[in-house]
């Protein structure tokens, strides 16, 4: 028999709440800059006491792309979670389909310490046809990822010329389909 795999004791956030906290840190900034800009608010930054319209929309802009980064590197985070969890549900609770006698081979070979890309999203291309392209694309997103999470210190050299919130948004939906079926799990 199997000892179980954990879970943690923290829910991660649902895909419709993630969109939210994007949508909402934005709509943030914009209001905060058009705050200070109108002279309603005092500027945190003492670089914007004084700066002309070019230099404010251009830290506006600084501000949103990161808010961009941050909310990316969450939706990765989310579609790690969810392919992890599919995997801890398989061995856990045997759920029969065609993933339990591979992910219990892989379960023996390496417990925990299983590999998402090399592993996880190998596993997908094999036993669904119509994974390949999205584990692929994922391949590419997750070296942002791994450049977002580790200090953005060297050049990037990503699958794609340059991710997108918007980008990753999509690939978090086409995961969330393929792995629950579309419903969406709080």
């Amino acid at each position: 028999m199997t000892k179980k795999l954990l879970f943690s004791r923290i829910e991660y956030p649902s895909l419709a709440e993630l969109a939210i906290y994007y949508s909402d840190a934005c709509a943030s900034l914009k209001h905060y800059f058009k705050g200070i800009e109108e002279g309603s608010i005092e500027p945190i930054d003492p670089a914007l006491i004084g700066a002309n319209k070019q230099e404010f929309d251009t830290v506006l802009s600084l501000r949103i792309e990161e808010a961009k980064h941050y909310s990316s590197l969450a939706l990765l985070a989310f579609i790690e979670a969810k392919f992890r969890c599919h995997y801890i549900d398989i061995i856990n609770y045997r759920k029969k389909g065609p993933f339990l006698k591979i992910y219990k081979n892989l379960y023996y070979e390496k417990k925990n310490k299983v590999s998402l890309e090399e592993d996880i999203f190998k596993i997908w291309e094999k036993v669904n046809m119509n994974s390949k392209h999205l584990t692929q694309r994922l391949k590419g997103a997750f070296k942002y990822r791994h450049w977002l999470a580790h200090g953005r210190y060297w050049s990037p050299h990503f699958g794609q010329p340059n991710y997108e919130y918007f980008d990753i948004y999509q690939m978090a939906q086409e995961t969330q389909q393929m792995i629950d079926g579309g419903k969406e799990v709080a």
